[in-house]
């Protein structure tokens, strides 16, 4: 977790925002997200905040990153549907699966 951290991290430096804007875009991803109550695919979300944020334009590597930053700080889990990804928003009080390794999200 704390690699998958380290990387989102690492991409989202790479496109030279100041560090508030870093946090911005992990609260926005997160915002975003929760405005689901299904899970969410990282495409989805990209092409979501792009509709929302004209002006910017995050590759799907960063979303990805930023998604995955979002799992190892527990605020959202990843579900693993067959060959896809999804992303729903943590429930507060527990572990997510990711910290947990639940089976149920191995599926």
């Amino acid at each position: 977790a704390m690699g998958e951290l380290r990387t989102a991290v690492r991409t989202l430096a790479l496109l030279d925002l100041e560090p508030a804007e870093v946090l911005s875009a992990l609260d926005e991803i997160a915002r975003v997200l929760g405005g689901h109550s299904e899970p969410r695919s990282a495409k989805e979300l990209r092409d979501e905040l792009l509709k929302k944020h004209p002006d910017r334009s995050p590759t799907p590597q960063v979303v990805r990153n930023t998604l995955e930053s979002l799992v190892a700080k527990g605020r959202i889990r990843r579900h693993k549907r067959e060959r896809s990804v999804m992303y729903t928003l943590a429930e507060s009080g527990g572990p997510t699966a990711a910290e947990s390794g639940s089976p149920a999200d191995a599926g």
